[in-house]
């Protein structure tokens, strides 16, 4: 059952609470903090930052092999966290233990790492859209994490967010214990680009928690690149190792 605002709303007002009690702490030094997970100085082991721009080819060479990459699809990636430590560990528990109540303070921190003139590069995406979650995990867990990190953010900044964009058609099993090949074919066909928009000719931000290996980015990009956008780009919260 997805949660109610109520609930979401109890659970944040139970975490204030807390820290009125207790005072919250940074993740690795256990310093006072007010906000985030991390104070100033430990923040910078996590904070990667990493703006990359690739250059497509036209001839879309993707479409002829079948070899879905990232660079092949995606005009530009912007990761702000490694996922390591504390950040890791509470994705995990968001995921896999619908731990809600550590929403909060990853959304705190996403704002914390945004890179000057931001707001003007947010705002020069026709649309911006999370990779949509799969309905039975969306049921086990009551929430969206994408949604949830990146919602709120996309709305102050005044960019077009669409969470309905991008519809997933197909059920996959979970990615998480499948190498790159695996999960590339088991996100074939996933996702569709939903008719109520018209996304010809447009620019579209596309945001997710976690960039592994670039598949489910490129999966979704290939979609909307087939319905006629002119360019994908993508917003993680956290990359894999492979990615620093």
């Amino acid at each position: 059952m997805r949660l109610s605002v109520a609930v979401k709303e109890c659970v944040y007002n139970i975490g204030l609470l807390k820290e009125i009690i207790y005072p919250r702490k940074c993740a690795v030094c256990n310093a006072e903090i007010h906000d985030g997970c991390f104070c100033k100085v430990c923040r910078r082991g996590f904070l990667l930052a990493q703006h990359r721009n690739f250059v497509n080819s036209e001839e879309r060479l993707w479409e002829r092999t079948g070899e879905l990459l990232p660079e092949d699809v995606l005009s530009e990636v912007l990761v702000l966290y490694k996922y390591d430590g504390c950040i890791k560990e509470s994705l995990r528990q968001i995921k896999f233990s619908s731990r809600y109540d550590l929403l909060p303070p990853l959304r705190e921190e996403l704002q914390l790492a945004l890179p000057l003139h931001f707001d003007i590069w947010l705002r020069s995406f026709a649309f911006a859209a999370c990779v949509p979650t799969s309905a039975e995990r969306l049921k086990q867990r009551g929430f969206d994490i994408p949604q949830e990190l990146f919602g709120a953010v996309l709305h102050k900044y005044g960019c077009s967010y669409a969470p309905d964009l991008l519809l997933r058609v197909k059920k996959t099993a979970p990615l998480y214990s499948l190498n790159k090949e695996e999960r590339r074919l088991e996100l074939d066909g996933c996702f569709a680009v939903n008719p109520a928009y018209d996304v010809r000719g447009r620019s579209i931000l596309l945001c997710d928690d976690i960039y592994t290996t670039g598949s489910t980015f490129a999966e979704s990009a290939a979609a909307l690149l087939r319905a006629g956008a002119a360019s994908v780009a993508a917003w993680a919260f956290a990359a894999a190792k492979e990615n620093w």
